[in-house]
Formats: structure tokens, C-alpha cells, sequence
């Protein structure tokens, strides 16, 4: 699913992918070997300035949606089919 946008179109209903909810309220797609739910504990763009290469800073140079933001997780369900 990564290597096409979404703002293009629905890429789940394009591959029929299903989704269902956790008690929890987190969206996962039935169709899914393994569902791992986190809930948020960080949050935070990526800082240009901290690239240590130049790949990044090529990547993001045109890259209308802006730069990513990392987040970190505590693992609060898995579920493995």
C-alpha cells in the first residue's frame, strides 16, 4: 500500500480490505495475520536539521504533505491469526 499515495484514492477498498475496530476504538483491517494496537506515548515531527545524510532532505524537498512525524508506542493488544 506504501508505494502510492492515498490522497489519489481509497488504496484499501482498491486492494478490498475490510475494517474493523478493537474495543479500544482502533481501526485494523480484518484481512490482517496480526494486529498490533498501541496507544500513543510520543509524538513529534521529524527536525530536517538532525538528517544525517542528504537522502532525507532530497525526499521531503517536494514532498507536498510535509515531513513525517515518528511516534512512540505502548503495545496494549496483539492478536495473531
Amino acid at each position: 500500500m506504501g508505494s502510492k499515495s492515498g490522497r489519489d484514492g481509497d488504496k484499501a477498498q482498491a486492494l478490498g480490505l475490510h475494517t474493523a475496530y478493537t474495543a479500544n476504538g482502533t481501526p485494523y483491517y480484518t484481512e490482517a495475520a496480526m494486529v498490533i494496537e498501541c496507544k500513543i506515548m510520543y509524538a513529534a515531527p521529524f527536525d530536517p536539521q538532525y538528517f544525517k545524510s542528504d537522502a532525507p532532505k532530497k525526499m521531503y524537498a517536494n514532498f507536498p504533505a510535509g515531513i513525517h512525524s515518528m511516534y512512540i508506542g505502548e503495545v496494549v493488544n496483539a492478536w495473531k491469526k
